[in-house]
């Protein structure tokens, strides 16, 4: 698996690199906007397991020094989705899979070196961004009425931690869609339509399906909690939700015919 997960991070640095930039400057965009243009009266768009408060509420939290990554966990998790399905997806397509499992013929061997690989990838790109957002949120810190008296070391690594293990879920997701799909733009196109769009519409039939579908949870995670889902719950969800994948990802990929 060693020699896979070396090989992966090699193919992968170009498509690894756009992704760390394009999460950083995403994280650098929302941080400036949160603490220049905050307004602790006004109701602001922040992430769902928060119930949404303004940004001041949220920036004068615990985690505040990064208030911007938790404002921007959504999009950091469908960056990692889309970097992880198209590497997978595009082995499909160029037909490198079959070199590469003659190389390995065990397949799940192979591949779990190359899920470390791209796991490597996703956590080096959200620290990238986390270190980002503590940056400039340090240096916008006095441009601004927030308090950051609360301001925590051992909260803001707590939320870090979260908001890297729901990126790695994500990517998770987008790996188990690319391998069904095989092709990477069906797969992205696909993660987004449901992640982004799908819940959303089913909250109008399903008030709660937040509190119990991927993306609400996910979300709810990341932000470590919620008045309607607690901390445990989400990850218990959450574990429930990565064993389907793992699972339908892992008999999908060693049963299925390479050529198909």
């Amino acid at each position: 698996m060693s020699n896979s997960l070396r090989s992966e991070l090699l193919r992968f640095g170009p498509t690894a690199r756009t992704g760390t930039i394009a999460m950083s400057a995403l994280i650098a965009l929302v941080t400036v906007f949160a603490f220049t243009g905050v307004d602790p009266s006004d109701g602001g768009g922040g992430p769902p397991g928060r119930g949404a408060p303004d940004a001041g509420t949220l920036l004068a939290n615990a985690d505040g020094v990064i208030g911007g990554l938790v404002f921007g966990s959504s999009m950091i998790g469908i960056i990692a989705l889309a970097l992880v399905a198209l590497s997978v997806a595009r082995d499909f397509e160029l037909g490198t899979i079959r070199v590469l499992l003659v190389n390995q013929p065990k397949r799940l061997v192979f591949f779990a070196g190359k899920l470390a690989a791209l796991a490597a990838v996703v956590v080096a790109a959200v620290t990238a961004a986390a270190v980002v957002a503590a940056v400039l949120g340090m240096s916008l810190s006095g441009t601004s009425d927030i308090d950051t008296t609360t301001w925590s070391a051992s909260d803001t690594l707590a939320t870090y931690a979260n908001i890297a293990i729901g990126a790695l879920l994500w990517g998770l997701f987008g790996a188990t869609i690319a391998v069904i799909a095989r092709s990477a733009s069906a797969a992205i196109t696909a993660g987004v339509a449901y992640f982004l769009v799908g819940e959303n519409l089913l909250t109008l039939v399903w008030d709660d399906a937040g509190n119990w579908l991927p993306a609400g949870i996910l979300d709810t995670f990341m932000s470590g909690g919620s008045s309607d889902v607690t901390y445990l719950t989400a990850v218990a969800l959450l574990a429930a939700y990565a064993i389907v994948a793992a699972a339908a990802l892992s008999v999908v990929f060693a049963r299925r015919d390479i050529t198909d």
